[in-house]
């Protein structure tokens, strides 16, 4: 990777990181700080010699570890990519009480 692309991924993930402590300034100015659960992860994949590494800016507003896992089964269970499968996740939504509507 040259310097330039190399320069374009850091002013990226910078303004991704504004946009980022932009939601925790809108998070406290409504209240939902003690409420809130967020996971953020936004990145770009790096060829580096043989590697594939991941540069990323990342943040995490979860209260247990519990709480996570339930937030990671869901976004197993509901990734699919180029899916058509828009009712299977309405009726998943609703069954976990949440509502796109």
């Amino acid at each position: 990777m040259n310097y330039e692309e190399q320069d374009n991924i850091t002013s990226f993930l910078l303004e991704i990181q504004k946009l980022q402590l932009q939601m925790e300034t809108t998070v406290q100015k409504y209240g939902f700080q003690d409420s809130i659960i967020s996971i953020n992860l936004c990145g770009v994949m790096v060829e580096e010699g043989d590697q594939d590494n991941l540069k990323a800016v990342f943040g995490y507003n979860v209260p247990d570890r519990e709480v996570l896992e339930d937030i990671l089964d869901f976004i197993k269970d509901t990734y699919n990519p180029g899916g058509d499968d828009d009712e299977d996740l309405n009726d998943m939504l609703n069954d976990l009480g949440i509502s796109l509507n």
